[in-house]
């Protein structure tokens, strides 16, 4: 899904800082779906904790980064389950995206490593699954969603279009 709107509160925190390094920001997709974006490059006490979570009425999807080899899915009424990457029950592109065997950390390296086999693929005429890396459309929605979130923040912290 793409982001439709955005309200941020962006900040640089310091007078003598002129660059945006805390921020949080509410999204609005399609079909109703909301979101919460934390960004912070000042979060006292934390190492690099890039974490990730979809919420769905049915349940939670999260990873974070500092975790790698762990998808956790939450559901009403049940336990907690993980998903980790190496096994069989995993789709296709999962598994194909796995180098190592289960137990074995892999985590943002890899990830861009994958991105980077997509594309030579794709130079070299071989098959690429969809989403295996992100084109040059996903690169533009990306600075325009930056620049909604820094209007957004610079008018008052108002509801703009992406």
């Amino acid at each position: 899904m793409q982001v439709e709107r955005a309200l941020s509160d962006i900040d640089t925190l310091y007078p003598d800082n002129a660059l945006d390094v805390d921020g949080s920001i509410l999204l609005r997709f399609g079909q109703g779906v909301k979101g919460v974006l934390c960004s912070s490059q000042i979060a006292t006490g934390e190492e690099n904790n890039l974490r990730l979570a979809v919420l769905r009425p049915h349940g939670r999807l999260e990873v974070a980064q500092e975790n790698p080899n762990q998808l956790q899915f939450l559901q009403e009424g049940k336990p907690l389950t993980v998903i980790k990457p190496g096994y069989g029950f995993n789709l296709p592109q999962a598994r194909e995206a796995t180098k190592m065997p289960p137990g074995h950390p892999e985590g943002f390296f890899d990830a861009m490593g994958n991105i980077y086999r997509g594309v030579a693929k794709a130079i070299n005429g071989l098959p690429v699954d969809a989403g295996a890396y992100p084109g040059i459309e996903a690169g533009v929605r990306g600075m325009r969603f930056v620049e909604a979130v820094l209007r957004s923040s610079r008018s008052g912290s108002v509801w703009v279009p992406v």
